[in-house]
């Protein structure tokens, strides 16, 4: 069984015993053992290192196991962008780089409930009531973003008892003329920069994906016929 599915199954049980576990680096894991003793805080802690992992602190009743493990996955993420709590602009950085995505793709629907599993790293840990009020969360960006510059581009759908919240992309550079495609990208990056409050990208192709990204992502066409600036 797959982690996520298995960790939804627990989630629906009364009978689960929830544990804090405490997680950090384990370059970090004396100084983290010092503050939790500083804090007077007994708990588990959990440290990933690049070809290790290291648990203790597990009291004789728990279900947890004290453990060493070795991996060769090399280090854990340096961080999360967003999480559940996160304030709606952190989430709108991730959001419209998603949606610019899909017009790359060309695709026609983009479900709130999608975007929020691609966003959100730990989506598939949350209890019910937190994906709810994430998904929430995501759906008035979306929302607003639809109001906005993008409103020519995508059009929020809200929910219906048959149907999820969900975003349609009415038009994509992708679909253009491949002579004017670059063009289309380079203003729906403006667009971008000013969704997030910014003049111009602080790094170019940072707030959407750059004409090579999309190119790749099969957004782009050909270049045949245009004319060498």
């Amino acid at each position: 069984m797959q982690p996520a599915r298995f960790l939804r199954r627990l989630r629906d049980r009364d009978d689960t015993r929830v544990i804090a576990v405490f997680v950090g680096n384990e370059t970090h894991r004396s100084d983290l053992e010092a503050s939790m003793t500083q804090h007077r805080i007994q708990a588990p802690l959990l440290t990933v290192g690049r070809d290790g992992a290291r648990l203790t602190g597990v009291e004789p009743s728990s279900t947890l196991d004290a453990s060493e493990l070795a991996h060769q996955g090399g280090l854990p993420p340096a961080r999360f962008p967003i999480d559940q709590l996160s304030p709606a602009e952190e989430i709108r950085e991730l959001v419209v780089p998603s949606l610019v995505a899909a017009q790359a793709r060309q695709d026609e629907i983009v479900d709130v409930e999608a975007l929020c599993r691609e966003v959100l790293p730990e989506w598939s840990l949350l209890g019910k009531e937190a994906q709810r009020e994430f998904r929430a969360r995501v759906d008035d960006v979306v929302r607003r973003l639809a109001e906005g510059d993008f409103g020519a581009h995508f059009r929020y759908e809200p929910g219906t008892k048959a149907s999820q919240p969900r975003i349609r992309v009415l038009d994509t550079p992708a679909a253009s003329d491949p002579r004017g495609t670059p063009q289309g990208w380079q203003a729906q990056q403006r667009r971008a920069a000013r969704a997030l409050g910014r003049q111009r990208p602080q790094i170019e192709g940072q707030l959407a994906p750059s004409l090579e990204d999309l190119a790749q992502a099969g957004g782009l066409g050909g270049e045949e016929g245009v004319p060498d600036e």
